[in-house]
């Protein structure tokens, strides 16, 4: 028996200390997770302040063109006989700010898909957005990177959308709704950019008069439609009978529970149910009094003076 009890001893301070170490594991696997994830926030976090700050540059050069332009035809109507060109070191101003601002966003998107050396392209960039007679070369280069990354900035792009969404409590059971709008981040740009193709092509065709055929636009409204319906599963179908069926559940409840059994019992006593309200509720009553409530007040009585009415058996002493 001695030998049985030691050797089950044993057993138990080895699963212990396996537990243990399993424990140990689970928690350096969880803390290296919370590492990376505190990292990503912190990347995400340094990339929206570097595009926010691109944003106020940018704004800032056009603000101060506009404004510039403004005053240059203000001027040129005010004296026509001089006609001044408009101010040429405003322009260079305005032109060197956008070419930087390019630079940099070049530059960050180069970074981010980690293709090549961050100097070179630096200062390939620099040369090509300098020379004037390149603008040719600089869309022809911009379109080779974007056919190049284009599937991974569609993947990333639609995966952090897909992560908002889930963590914003969007595609929750409750807000199944609006199934066809649900398209990802990529194709939501996508049609953006043709609509704002579309736009552009019918302000700056405002005096020919074009019919536009807009038969692909419902066309593809209904494959979206049939496509959104044709990916539900069957357990969202299985979700609703459920649904249905405790909805029909809870109203025949109602119907039988009353609010008043007024079946006989042994105890001869009504069952109702109560209202949490009206526990312990009473009607206030009005009822005359001949006294005040302040002659009656003791401490009112004695605050001038220190007088206070005593009755000692019918008698009033001051």
């Amino acid at each position: 028996m001695g030998k049985k009890r030691d050797v089950s001893v044993f057993d138990a301070i080895d699963e212990l200390e396996t537990q243990d170490r399993r424990a140990d594991g689970k928690r350096h696997k969880q803390h290296r997770a919370d590492q990376q994830r505190a990292q990503q926030v912190y990347q995400q976090t340094q990339i929206y302040q570097h595009l926010v700050e691109s944003r106020i540059l940018l704004q800032r050069a056009i603000v101060a063109n506009t404004k510039d332009t403004a005053a240059a035809n203000v001027t040129s109507s005010s004296s026509p006989s001089e006609s001044p060109s408009p101010s040429v070191s405003s322009k260079t101003k305005f032109r060197d700010t956008c070419n930087e601002l390019l630079e940099q966003l070049l530059l960050a998107r180069n970074q981010l898909s980690g293709v090549g050396n961050a100097q070179d392209k630096k200062n390939f960039y620099k040369n090509i957005i300098l020379s004037a007679e390149s603008s040719s070369q600089l869309s022809k280069m911009l379109q080779e990177e974007h056919e190049q990354h284009r599937e991974q900035w569609r993947r990333i792009l639609n995966q952090r959308h897909k992560s908002l969404r889930l963590h914003s409590g969007v595609t929750s059971a409750k807000s199944s709704q609006f199934r066809v709008m649900d398209a990802s981040f990529w194709e939501q740009v996508e049609a953006t950019v043709e609509y704002e193709k579309l736009r552009t092509n019918n302000n700056n065709n405002n005096n020919t008069v074009t019919l536009l055929d807009d038969s692909k636009v419902y066309q593809q409204l209904l494959k979206d439609f049939v496509a959104s319906h044709a990916q539900q599963t069957g357990t969202e179908a299985a979700a609703a009978a459920a649904e249905r069926l405790r909805m029909a559940q809870r109203k025949s409840n109602k119907e039988k529970n009353k609010l008043v059994d007024r079946r006989a019992s042994k105890g001869r006593k009504l069952r109702y149910k109560e209202i949490p309200k009206l526990v312990n509720f009473t009607f206030p009553l009005s009822r005359s009094s001949t006294t005040s409530n302040l002659q009656q007040d003791e401490y009112f009585q004695s605050l001038f003076g220190g007088a206070a009415a005593v009755t000692i058996q019918g008698q009033t002493k001051l």
